[in-house]
């Protein structure tokens, strides 16, 4: 059985925080894993960014993810370039 419980207490804290600033917009950067209940279980207004994407599109790239496949679940922010990934792949 897994644990999800982590998750469910951070979706709660985000679902159950004040209202949004109209000049502020809310983003959320988590593990591929976890986009899919990410995206069904947080609040209007509180959006997903995947924290990585293929350079090469789809096809035979094992554990990638490629952008026309975020955009298909409805990922529609992405984090490129961060500090870790530049160091360990350049």
């Amino acid at each position: 059985q897994r644990n999800h419980r982590p998750l469910e207490k951070i979706i709660s804290e985000f679902n159950a925080a004040g209202p949004i600033p109209a000049s502020a917009e809310v983003v959320i950067g988590c593990p591929a894993m976890h986009i899919p209940i990410a995206l069904m279980s947080l609040r209007d207004g509180i959006e997903i960014a995947a924290q990585n994407c293929s350079l090469t599109g789809c096809g035979a790239y094992t554990g990638e993810i490629a952008a026309s496949q975020l955009k298909d679940m409805g990922v529609t922010w992405v984090i490129l370039g961060h500090s870790e990934r530049r160091e360990g792949f350049g």
